[in-house]
């Protein structure tokens, strides 16, 4: 095979693995309904141990076990779980924003879908790790500015030299900080992102 037919080769392989992934969480961000007519209503409890609001979708009546096996599967795909009661607070599907126990509650009338909830997920990740990553060079900097700031004369003359000569144990970190320097103030065009 010839480099050219080798990269036309990697790409369509890349752009098929990149098909299958789109259309698998294009399957996975959809929730399926749920067959049932029992009432369910959601109540907005406050959480002690989380010190904030819950949103509980609790049920009319009792239902089958499959019915409870199903419900129960749809609220941990929307992020939920089943809560039982405890010191004043109704059993039921727990979900931590009412947006998200709408959806479950709307599973009765067909398949919902958490394809927003999945994309605002990556950008968090995404803006996470660009945070993470200026934290770490602004820590690496702080490190070599402190290390080529240090007093470097003692017992042995020659060794104030390498703090002026940039060979300390901070120098390589700060001029590691220097080199990134540029594009992290450029933040990324302005999008908070990591370079």
């Amino acid at each position: 095979m010839t480099p050219d037919q080798q990269r036309r080769y990697d790409e369509l392989k890349a752009e098929e693995n990149k098909d299958k992934r789109q259309a698998e969480l294009e399957r996975k961000a959809v929730v399926k309904g749920v067959d049932t007519d029992v009432a369910m209503e959601i109540k907005e409890h406050w959480h002690t141990k989380l010190e904030q609001n819950v949103y509980v979708v609790t049920m009319g009546e009792r239902v089958d076990r499959e019915v409870y096996d199903e419900l129960n599967q749809r609220a941990k795909q929307l992020g939920g779980r089943y809560s039982r009661s405890f010191k004043g607070s109704p059993a039921g599907f727990q979900f931590y924003d009412r947006e998200t126990a709408e959806k479950f509650v709307a599973l009765k009338e067909g398949d919902q879908s958490k394809a927003e909830a999945a994309v605002e997920r990556k950008e968090e990740k995404k803006n996470t790790a660009a945070e993470r990553l200026i934290e770490l060079a602004d820590k690496l900097e702080g490190i070599g500015k402190e290390s080529l700031n240090a007093d470097r004369q003692g017992k042995h003359p020659p060794a104030g030299r390498y703090g002026a000569e940039g060979r300390g144990s901070g120098a390589e970190e700060y001029r590691l900080c220097q080199d990134h320097a540029q594009p992290r103030s450029g933040n990324a065009g302005g999008q908070g992102q990591a370079p």
